[in-house]
C-alpha cells in the first residue's frame, strides 16, 4: 500500500516531534516533510501541477503559472499545519495520543 501526504504527517511519531519540540518548529517539519513527500512521489506531484496547469495555465503566463503552483503546495502544507495545529493544540491531547 502507497504512504499518503496524511499518513506520514498523522502519524504518531510526527505527532510527538510536534508536541514535544513546539508548533512553530513544527511548521517548519510539516513543510519539509511536504516537499520530500513530493520529491519521491513525483506522479502524484506532477497530477496535481497538470490540474493547476488546466485551471490556471489558460490565462495565465508561465512565470505566473509557477507562481500559483507554489502557492497551491505552500496551501496544502498549511492546511496539515492547522489540521495538526487544531487536532493537537492543547496539552491534553499530548496523554490522549498515547491512550489509543
Amino acid at each position: 500500500m502507497k504512504t499518503k501526504l496524511s499518513h506520514v504527517i498523522q502519524s504518531k511519531f510526527n505527532i510527538f516531534i510536534y508536541l514535544t519540540l513546539g508548533w512553530g518548529f513544527a511548521r517548519f517539519y510539516i513543510f519539509s516533510l511536504g516537499k520530500l513527500y513530493y520529491i519521491f512521489n513525483k506522479k502524484e506531484k506532477e497530477i496535481i501541477n497538470n490540474a493547476i496547469a488546466d485551471v490556471a495555465g489558460r490565462i495565465r503566463r508561465e512565470i505566473d503559472l509557477k507562481e500559483v503552483t507554489g502557492r497551491v503546495f505552500q496551501g496544502i502544507f498549511s492546511h496539515y499545519y492547522e489540521k495538526m495545529f487544531i487536532a493537537f493544540g492543547g496539552h491534553c491531547h499530548y496523554r490522549a495520543l498515547w491512550r489509543d
